[in-house]
């Protein structure tokens, strides 16, 4: 499959402009600055709903939840967990010119999830800019996404999840990554990257494959033999980086203790042990997994379950 030109992406970014500004005209209705939920013990409160925003105006799943990162506030979409035994929550990351309710993907996710013990926060990232040269510039996204990602974290936690996995698709995916490779984060247990990789024409930005050798949690990298040849071409190079990282730490003496590791690790595998990698090609999937949403989520249940599952804790023991 080629890839779509820069005119082609640009037309995805409008819509996603669209919505940022709209989320951004509703989460300040007035010039008081918000309590970020890092700083708070109480979720932030919903600001007045603007008429004309499309995600929160006709939200039909879920709750709007407005959340502050960086001075800034963005919006986030919960749908909390409707089986009997929660496993924990999940911050999902849209990809270029999406948004948190995307039908394609994002809103599978958020929808179906929920049914297998797991409350998903959907959280708006920034739209991406052109330069001069027409290139696409991600490094203000991916460094707005980090903080975005522990400003979600910190909510999550504030409902009483403390098993919290990250779910990126397309530049979602490689924010995330960007974001967690080489943190010692104890807040994340495990990562999913969904058709990772970046748009045609992007400038230098944080993310290359590369940097899979620093992700130290439990990783799902699963994209569609008909995904865009950029994710499929860099298929082998993200594997070698993740098996290089598990030799690179084999070698190295473990100074960390359990305390700081052991939401890290798979269940069942020794606190010294390496974080798994796991990658799949999924059979006639394209990237936005058309037509194989169901058999996408009951894939990503699955892996979570064996690697990233929850389990309840006393409030004493918290």
């Amino acid at each position: 499959m080629n890839l779509p030109g820069p005119r082609s992406y640009l037309l995805l970014i409008l819509a996603g402009a669209l919505l940022s500004l709209t989320a951004a005209h509703a989460a300040v209705p007035n010039p008081t600055p918000a309590t970020s939920p890092s700083a708070s013990a109480s979720p932030p409160s919903t600001p007045p709903v603007a008429a004309d925003n499309p995600l929160t105006a006709h939200l039909k799943l879920g709750r709007a939840e407005w959340l502050e990162a960086a001075g800034t506030r963005f919006l986030g979409l919960y749908t909390e967990s409707l089986a009997d035994d929660p496993q924990g929550g999940i911050i999902l990351l849209h990809g270029l010119g999406a948004h948190p309710d995307w039908p394609e993907v994002i809103l599978p996710l958020r929808r179906d999830l929920p049914h297998f013990g797991w409350t998903v926060l959907s959280i708006q990232l920034p739209a991406a800019t052109q330069n001069p040269h027409r290139q696409w510039e991600l490094t203000p996204l991916f460094e707005a996404a980090a903080a975005r990602i522990a400003a979600a974290a910190s909510f999550l936690e504030q409902q009483g999840l403390k098993n919290i996995v990250v779910i990126g698709h397309d530049s979602g995916a490689a924010a995330a990554i960007a974001a967690l490779a080489g943190t010692k984060n104890d807040k994340i247990a495990a990562l999913v990257a969904i058709g990772l990789g970046l748009p045609p024409y992007t400038a230098a930005t944080p993310y290359q494959p590369a940097l899979l050798e620093k992700i130290a949690v439990p990783m799902l990298d699963i994209y569609g033999s008909q995904d865009l040849d950029a994710v499929k071409q860099e298929a082998d190079a993200r594997a070698l980086a993740a098996r290089k990282g598990r030799v690179t730490r084999s070698a190295s003496p473990q100074t960390d203790s359990p305390q700081d590791t052991i939401r890290a690790r798979a269940p069942g595998v020794p606190e010294n042990a390496d974080p798994i990698y796991r990658q799949m090609e999924f059979p006639g999937a394209d990237h936005s997994f058309t037509g194989n949403e169901t058999a996408l989520i009951k894939r990503i249940a699955g892996w979570l379950k064996k690697h990233a599952a929850g389990r309840t804790v006393d409030a004493a023991s918290k």
